[in-house]
């Protein structure tokens, strides 16, 4: 925590709130991610502003988000509203994310990448009991906190899910969308980021996605097929738990609460996953909540099969953002690299002989 912030006055920035705004960290199709200082605790965070021009959805991000409560899912701290931008101020976590970690360092081991995933499947897995879909899981949308604790983050696509209502609008990212998305069938969105953590173990533990080609139909060709080279070095509950997840018929694929029980997960454990269990003041309601001011609802996906079913996240806009002041959590279980240059090189060695037919999008 910085203690800078004896003299405010003295910070250069946008004031937003109790919040300076610095320099942006990152930046997506409709949102900018700039950096920022909490004025009465010097507490680092971000904050995510999303222009209210156009068609916004950024409603379920907030409704998904402040539903959550999770040590590996990012922290929603206050939600500030000004006539043009939504600025969503959440937790700063500082390392990066699983992406730019397997640019800069290569594929993970399974053992490093059973620790991470024990971590994602629990997030994901608590999001559907909460009824919510992420949709867009990759490693871009991992971070990565200085312990290497897991934080899974970008709600953008997020969706409120039942077992009778499907969905339908196409969305994500291109290589990690399930089979039904491509044939642009009405789909279970959490049978859909099953699929998508296929693709993301896939590519942590190789360094590249298992499904690539020069078009969109062939590629598309090859999902629905299922067709994917499954990496010699892989053990083989390794190679089983990637097809269980990858599996092209969503009726057939595992759900979360099966996936937290194969023994992939378990190897080298001291204990099996079980799923979160949520502290008692958040499934109270959590702390007091703030009035934030009313914004629009706009329609949601609706199933081709229950015209009208839409979906409207809150009938009292974005009331009920818990308004907290950033603190530190306690972390998760950290995953850590190998630290000895011969841990290291026994790794590369693993994956020297094998070329992946795919390459990184």
């Amino acid at each position: 925590m910085s203690n800078d912030f004896a003299a405010p006055s003295a910070i250069q920035g946008r004031c937003i709130g109790d919040y300076v705004l610095r320099n942006p960290i990152g930046q997506g199709a409709r949102a900018k991610v700039p950096l920022a200082w909490h004025v009465l605790t010097g507490t680092e965070a971000v904050g995510k502003a999303i222009s209210l021009k156009g068609f916004p959805r950024y409603h379920r991000e907030v409704y998904c988000l402040q539903s959550l409560n999770h040590p590996n899912i990012t922290e929603l701290f206050e939600v500030i509203a000004t006539p043009d931008k939504l600025y969503l101020i959440m937790e700063h976590v500082r390392e990066g994310d699983l992406r730019e970690h397997l640019e800069n360092h290569g594929p993970l081991s399974e053992r490093q990448a059973r620790a991470a995933f024990r971590q994602v499947v629990s997030a994901l897995r608590y999001c559907h009991q909460r009824g919510i879909a992420h949709r867009d899981l990759k490693p871009d949308n991992i971070l990565l906190d200085e312990a290497r604790t897991v934080r899974l983050a970008d709600f953008g696509f997020s969706r409120r899910v039942s077992d009778d209502c499907k969905l339908s609008t196409f969305c994500g990212t291109f290589h990690y969308m399930a089979p039904e998305l491509l044939q642009r069938e009405p789909y279970d969105g959490r049978r859909a980021d099953v699929w998508s953590l296929g693709v993301t173990l896939y590519r942590t533990l190789t360094g590249t996605v298992p499904f690539h080609a020069d078009s969109f139909a062939k590629m598309r060709d090859q999902v629905l097929a299922g067709q994917f080279e499954v990496p010699p070095f892989m053990t083989r509950k390794g190679s089983n738990f990637l097809k269980t997840l990858l599996t092209v018929d969503p009726s057939q694929r595992s759900t979360l609460e099966e996936v937290m029980q194969h023994p992939w997960l378990t190897v080298g454990q001291e204990e099996e996953l079980r799923p979160y269990s949520e502290p008692l003041s958040h499934r109270m309601g959590g702390l007091k909540s703030l009035p934030c001011p009313t914004l629009p609802v706009v329609e949601g996906d609706h199933s081709p099969t229950q015209p009208g079913n839409h979906d409207h996240p809150s009938p009292i806009g974005v009331h009920g953002v818990q308004n907290r002041y950033p603190q530190p959590r306690p972390a998760a279980r950290p995953w850590r690299l190998p630290h000895h240059p011969q841990q290291q090189q026994q790794q590369q060695h693993h994956h020297q002989g094998w070329s992946p037919r795919g390459s990184r999008p």
